[in-house]
């Protein structure tokens, strides 16, 4: 390649400033002073045709007619002189460079040629990149990132790059891209662009369209990957993964990207292998904009799936994930000390499997054979459903240990937050869930795992069949859980219901919730250890007898006190039940009560304060003893039938009678002790 001296037309002044006309310009080699050719333009040169006259006469502007272009490498010695052939100046070992002293030693590490040098190092237009939509750029990006992996970071202008040739380049040291404004680099719908196969990847800005996969690897790589920084890029027309990493990886930060129209997932990283586990790790992915993610074919779709340590998903926006035959979700995590919050999920749905926001899973500590999930928290998330009225459509799946998820705000979904697995220390904390409907199957919370240790607290639940759903898990007993401080509203059945038979509860508390519009408050089965206090409802269409009912086998070790209003209306001397209780054999229980009555008019008034000690034998429930006074009935009308214990099977009544002729409205507290 040939060079100018610089400027290519370059002008000549005499002493006094004025153009050097007429003057001349020679070229000798200054060894053998004799004359050495030069050329008017670079072709010429690279040729060694057309040479200019030599000595070159100057024009009327002291500049010679056509360029000066000397040869690769060629040494010159250059005289000036005037018209008169006065030397005014020689100037001996002008050297006209070679190719080579031009490059960047990094383009010559990986041996590149620029074919336009009047862009910087590590620009793709350096290197013979397009950018016109139409243009094949494959050769052209494949050399820009080859100088890129010595070193060099890359930049990239405006414009699409279209990759129609493309083979897939391996990255396997340290790769830094930048984007110069609005750049596309284009591929095809069967190619992938980047192999993390070593070193790190940091990309800034760039928008990819339509590949197979933008970055991946795989388990047949034996590289690691140390670091993945993605930031403000843009990907559309996805036909696999954005980022896809199953080789380890030390580090990575995924934030401010927006991905559209994506068919499978826009990041996935890990595997589901527990002796990997920690080999990713140390995870933000965050601020990312996620729109129209849509597996038409057999498998899952998702915005992110992580299978590792240390991840932190939060402040990203999901709209819109859809898969024909396999589970779609929002955010999948299989981790240990991870934390997914203030995200905001919309419309994640299945035709025909699970539709889940947010799935946190994984095998607890002690088990070595998968991947561990423990320690993971999910809060301040805002999950709103895809509309569905059936379906296993769930806002939050906790299917691990050492999990929270609290503050969070579900509407539209199925289920609110779902619970599977042997998980222990589980808590849901002051959430909100707003269902779709009452109809059968829906639940804020159902809880259908067998681990220890869970708290269900200060939830405000909305539209469901049951506000908090327990069900008969079957693998094994568990111990302490806690529902407390909830409040439910609009509940199709019972507002709590524990459908435990098989499995066991040791020491459940539900206590200090309030419950307005249900059929019951609480429907309970085989809890060893039921402590019901503190609680109010109102609005229970299914009547007295129903507040609390049982299914077998029934409750053991129960205590119930300071739960109400129960409350009932008598219009004559009919015996009317306010409360009932159903017991299991081999029962000793201990029942008080306390009863105030008064007529519509106010012109009557009693108070009713007895107990008594009941047994249950052979499915029958007898009093031991005679009823015990609490204190003598205050009456102001005698002829009131007033309030006592009945019993009948295994169940036990507290009714009241009033009289004919009068309204009376009546109400209640009760205490219940029993033992097994």
């Amino acid at each position: 390649m040939a060079f100018p001296l610089i400027p290519p037309e370059i002008q000549f002044f005499d002493s006094s400033g004025s153009p050097l006309v007429g003057g001349t310009v020679t070229f000798r080699d200054p060894s053998t002073n004799n004359l050495i050719d030069t050329y008017p333009t670079a072709d010429d040169a690279d040729a060694g045709t057309n040479a200019n006259a030599n000595p070159l006469t100057l024009n009327a502007r002291g500049a010679a007619a056509d360029g000066i272009y000397l040869p690769d490498g060629t040494v010159y010695r250059v005289i000036l002189a005037d018209a008169e052939g006065n030397n005014i100046w020689t100037e001996d070992d002008v050297l006209a460079p070679r190719r080579g002293e031009l490059l960047a030693a990094e383009e010559t590490a990986a041996g590149v040629t620029p074919t336009d040098m009047a862009y910087p190092v590590g620009n793709a237009r350096r290197y013979g990149a397009v950018g016109d939509g139409a243009t094949d750029d494959s050769t052209a990006i494949t050399n820009w990132l080859s100088v890129g992996q010595q070193g060099i970071p890359l930049t990239i202008d405006h414009g699409t790059y279209v990759c129609s040739t493309w083979t897939q380049f391996s990255v396997s040291s340290d790769l830094y891209i930048k984007s110069n404004g609005d750049a596309i680099i284009q591929g095809t719908a069967s190619d992938d662009f980047l192999r993390a196969n070593g070193g790190g990847i940091d990309i800034e800005g760039v928008g990819f369209n339509q590949w197979n996969h933008v970055i991946q690897n795989d388990t047949a790589d034996s590289g690691t990957t140390a670091f993945l920084n993605v930031r403000y890029c843009r990907f559309t027309n996805v036909n696999l993964y954005c980022i896809y990493i199953e080789r380890a990886i030390d580090r990575f930060n995924i934030s401010d990207n927006r991905f559209e129209t994506i068919s499978t997932g826009c990041v996935l990283i890990g595997t589901d292998t527990y002796a990997n586990q920690d080999t990713w790790r140390r995870g933000i992915v965050s601020r990312n904009h996620a729109k129209d993610i849509n597996n038409s074919g057999a498998g899952n779709a998702h915005f992110l799936l992580f299978l590792g340590r240390d991840c932190i998903a939060s402040d990203n926006y999901i709209e819109n994930v859809t898969s024909n035959t396999g589970e779609a979700w929002g955010i999948y995590f299989k981790s240990r000390y991870g934390s997914i919050h203030g995200n905001v999920i919309r419309s994640v749905q299945s035709t025909s499997s699970n539709s889940i926001g947010i799935n946190v899973k994984g095998d607890d500590r002690s088990t070595t054979t998968g991947t561990q999930g423990f320690a993971t928290t999910v809060h301040g998330n805002t999950l709103i459903g895809p509309a569905a009225t059936s379906g296993n459509v769930l806002a939050i799946q906790l299917a691990c240990e050492d999990v929270q998820a609290y503050n969070n705000y579900m509407e539209g979904w199925i289920l609110g937050v779902v619970t599977t697995g042997g998980g222990d220390n589980i808590s849901i904390n002051d959430n909100t869930f707003i269902g779709v409907n009452t109809s059968a199957g829906t639940y804020g919370i159902n809880a259908n795992h067998y681990g220890d240790n869970f708290l269900v607290s200060g939830n405000n639940i909305d539209t469901c069949d049951n506000a908090v759903r327990v069900a008969d898990n079957g693998t094994g007993d568990v111990t302490n859980w806690s529902f407390t401080g909830n409040t439910a509203y609009n509940c199709g059945t019972s507002a709590f219901e524990v459908l435990t038979s098989s499995q066991a509860i040791n020491n459940l508390s539900i206590t200090d919730n309030n419950v307005d519009t249900a059929t019951s408050f609480l429907n309970v089965g085989n809890v060893n250890g039921l402590s019901v206090t503190g609680n109010q409802w109102s609005n229970l269409s299914g009547g007295n007898e129903t507040i609390f009912t049982v299914t077998l086998p029934n409750p053991q070790n129960i205590y119930v006190a300071d739960n109400g209003p129960f409350e009932v209306q008598t219009t004559d001397g009919t015996i009317t039940s306010i409360a009932r209780w159903d017991f299991p054999d081999n029962t000793a229980v201990m029942a008080e009560y306390e009863v105030i009555g008064m007529e519509s008019d106010g012109s009557d008034r009693a108070l009713y304060r007895d107990g008594g000690l009941f047994y249950v034998d052979g499915g029958n429930l007898t009093q031991q003893g005679s009823t015990y006074n609490l204190a003598t009935a205050i009456e102001s009308d005698a002829t009131w039938g007033g309030a006592s214990f009945v019993v009948s099977g295994d169940g036990l009544f507290l009714r009241v009678t009033g009289v004919a002729s009068q309204t009376i409205n009546w109400k209640c507290t009760y205490k219940i002790s029993s033992i097994n």
